[in-house]
């Protein structure tokens, strides 16, 4: 009967329970993903880049603090910057270039053959090109060996810098991929255009491995916001979550464990260099350094005394007979070892490397990428310096384990005239406690029944009270 009136007064006001259940439920799952979209978007809004300041202050920099960068809009068909290059030993590059920037910054609409803007088309007609070139804030010029044979390119490069506009230089410096050194770069420039485009202040330098990357973006960015805006007088310094420039912080067991952190030597000149950038940046680190003297036993035992032994690998080192010998000491004791280099290809350095050191497992760590900076800017520099700290950090929290126990037994070792167990043993001075004078008494018991029960064994077969009572110990 109850169930013929829930039926009645469902019929009469015309609804049915089943359907709003749905409704409650489908709108409870439109709020749950809208809800996770807008945390999907607020995570991957932490790794734009931001601005954060104008001129000196520095303590919002390092507390990574600022708004997102955001670029004008602009009309369709006009772009913040025109990335000319050839295809040849250009495009992968560009197309990277391109990618990073709209992810870093997403108002940016940038302009290659290939993908003009955020149009996701091609371009159509070469005509287009000079409209495209007159539509563009600012030019970068992406310079690989055969730039300079491409009448395209040449065209690019010359109409807009006859015409006055705002450019960039970008240089491929890896010969693996159409690399040009500066002399070939400043030739073919020169020839091309007016004297004095290679100005440090127009030349940036293209790098792949992402902390170095990181900055030219950087240095990229800030320069489309100066172009973008005559409003602006100095370049505004730009963060992303996880910079390659701020400073890390050892940690205390990491700074107490030795004398001194960083062992540094290889390359004379890049050595200096390298002393003189972390001292300058790695304050907030508490870094202690160490350096060779020339004598061989006086730097080996200084070395003993840091935590890693950092090598400077310039084309030549593996032949300096003084740091062959303080990697293979630092080798055979386990030492963290921290490889860096710079103006060399990494596998030319696996190939000068000695056949022993590569069999002990020398090259097995990649060597870090080492840059002073290019066109005065220290950001390079700064990066560099903290790649060789990370660098320092994670080999000390792997091996952490294990430098714990070194230090342990560093800490327990006899002091000097104090003899161990096992020397007291070995002199004939063992100290036996009661309870093991008494087994090895039951051990004597027992062997003296065995010998009965086998009816007498051969001398030679005896075990000696001496040694039957080590066993016992």
């Amino acid at each position: 009967m109850e169930g013929i009136k829930g039926s009645v007064v469902s019929f009469k006001l015309g609804y049915d329970p089943t359907w709003i259940l749905l409704i409650l439920f489908s709108t409870a799952i439109a709020v749950l993903v809208a809800g996770v979209a807008m945390m999907a978007s607020d995570i991957k809004k932490q790794f734009h880049l931001r601005i954060v300041k104008y001129a000196s202050d520095v303590a919002a920099y390092n507390a990574r603090k600022g708004d997102p960068v955001e670029l004008p809009k602009l009309l369709l068909g006009f772009y913040h910057l025109f990335l000319s290059h050839t295809q040849g030993t250009g495009q992968d590059q560009v197309e990277v270039l391109k990618y990073k920037l709209e992810s870093l910054v997403p108002s940016f609409e940038i302009f290659i053959d290939t993908d003009m803007g955020t149009s996701n088309t091609g371009l159509l007609s070469t005509n287009d090109l000079q409209q495209a070139i007159t539509n563009t804030t600012m030019m970068v010029y992406f310079l690989t060996l055969d730039y300079f044979e491409s009448y395209w390119c040449r065209m690019e490069m010359k109409e807009s810098i006859e015409s006055g506009d705002k450019f960039t230089i970008l240089q491929e410096v890896d010969p693996r991929h159409g690399g040009l050194t500066d002399k070939t770069l400043k030739d073919n420039l020169y020839a091309l255009v007016v004297s004095g485009i290679t100005d440090s202040a127009s030349l940036l330098k293209w790098y792949r491995f992402p902390p170095f990357m990181l900055v030219t973006i950087k240095r990229l960015v800030q320069r489309t916001l100066a172009a973008s805006n005559s409003a602006i007088q100095a370049l505004p310094l730009l963060t992303i979550q996880g910079d390659e420039t701020t400073v890390l912080a050892l940690s205390e067991e990491l700074v107490t464990s030795k004398p001194s952190q960083l062992f540094v030597t290889g390359d004379d000149e890049l050595r200096k260099e390298m002393c003189g950038a972390m001292g300058q940046f790695a304050g907030g680190a508490s870094l202690k350094l160490s350096s060779p003297t020339g004598d061989t036993n006086t730097d080996i035992a200084l070395m003993h005394n840091c935590m890693a032994l950092v090598v400077g690998l310039a084309s030549g080192t593996f032949a300096d007979a003084g740091v062959l010998c303080l990697l293979r000491e630092a080798m055979d004791k386990k030492m963290i070892i921290i490889l860096a280099h710079r103006g060399v290809v990494f596998a030319d350095l696996f190939r000068e490397c000695p056949d022993g050191l590569k069999e002990m497992g020398l090259m097995s760590s990649i060597a870090l990428e080492w840059h002073a900076g290019d066109g005065g800017f220290c950001d390079y520099m700064q990066a560099s310096v903290k790649v060789v700290i990370q660098r320092l950090i994670d080999e000390f929290e792997r091996r952490r384990p294990a430098i714990s126990s070194s230090i342990l037994t560093c800490m327990t070792q006899p002091r000097a005239g104090q003899l161990t167990t096992d020397q007291r043993a070995r002199s004939g001075t063992a100290t036996i406690s009661p309870s093991t004078a008494s087994r090895a008494g039951e051990n004597r018991v027992r062997a003296g029944e065995i010998e009965s029960e086998l009816g007498g064994t051969d001398e030679s077969s005896t075990p000696h009270e001496d040694d039957t009572e080590n066993k016992g110990t």
